[in-house]
């Protein structure tokens, strides 16, 4: 989860043992499902270094985009030094992740979206992590990333090892079908929060389908496209935990390339089709593109803050 103080942890804590004891034990992940083991490649898990490169502990998602490069929430690596964090990839289950079993690699770099702004609802919360070396393992791989008039819609794809039934961790990877909404519907689901030019929303409008909890921000909504799976937004922020007409958020991967882009000196990812099978999702271009970062805006460093996010990041 990411960096709240005890008090805090305790708050949400209680507040999902709250929602569970209402909800009942479907809220690990209403619809969800262990996903194979290597389903998602370019899923990663970004953790806090334990003594000795063991004992690590697993903080948030984030999705790679090439073999040194990971996109995650801000709210993530926010006031995190990088020298206390690690990345695993090629990982199905934490515990061995966690143990430093798989292949683990150091942080370079860590560059937050400039217009971030964390707190209770996360806007702008988007960052790239850059890995000191490449990772060189056949089960680990990147996604490509959409075009710049990707519209998102239909049926997605989550997964993230967060928040059970139980308020702990998932050991195993779990997965979700969630339908995208339209930005009106999203709107009126979250009136005033909701920024339909930066972000999407998918799952819960009715309580039917998965739905994300603590512990699986930082990782992603993945769609397809003619072409095939694409990375469609980054796990952020929603109400609750498999809350009926509370959806989770994500921030929209398509208006922010030209900021992704521009960070070290150009793009740094995959545009191969990931090899899948699709489901049901349609695609229609926008009039314009939006992107999060103003035109002028420099890119800024890992900020002294981290949002307070509701018991939301697993559907």
């Amino acid at each position: 989860m990411c960096n709240f103080n005890k008090s805090l942890v305790f708050f949400f804590l209680t507040i999902c043992a709250i929602a569970h004891a209402v909800l009942g034990a479907s809220i690990n992940i209403i619809g969800g499902e262990e996903a194979g083991e290597d389903e998602f490649p370019f899923l990663v898990t970004i953790q806090y270094k334990g003594a000795n490169g063991e004992n690590n502990t697993h903080n948030c998602g984030g999705t790679l985009i090439s073999m040194t490069r990971v996109i995650t929430a801000a709210h993530c690596v926010a006031g995190t030094p990088k020298e206390s964090l690690t990345v695993v990839g090629g990982t199905h289950l934490l515990s061995s992740a966690v143990r430093g079993l798989l292949q683990n690699r150091d942080v370079s770099n860590i560059v937050i979206h400039p217009n971030y702004e964390g707190g209770s609802i996360n806007k702008n919360d988007i960052a790239i992590v850059d890995l000191s070396t490449p990772f060189e393992n056949p089960r680990i791989g990147s996604i490509p990333m959409p075009s710049r008039w990707q519209t998102s819609s239909g049926q997605c794809l989550i997964a993230g090892w967060g928040f059970t039934e139980q308020v702990v961790y998932s050991d195993k990877l779990i997965k979700g079908r969630v339908t995208v909404h339209s930005k009106e519907q999203c709107s009126t689901s979250y009136p005033v929060l909701f920024d339909p030019d930066r972000q999407i929303c998918a799952g819960n409008l009715n309580g039917e389908t998965a739905d994300m909890c603590p512990g699986d921000t930082g990782g992603g909504i993945y769609c397809y496209n003619s072409e095939g799976m694409y990375f469609a937004g980054v796990a952020s922020w929603g109400f609750g935990c498999g809350t009926a007409g509370r959806p989770g958020v994500f921030m929209e991967v398509a208006q922010y390339l030209n900021w992704i882009n521009s960070v070290n000196g150009g793009p740094n990812y995959s545009t191969t089709t990931v090899s899948s099978s699709p489901t049901t999702t349609t695609t229609s271009p926008l009039e314009g593109e939006n992107d999060g970062a103003n035109d002028n805006g420099d890119v800024s460093s890992a900020e002294n803050h981290k949002p307070i996010v509701p018991c939301k990041v697993r559907k």
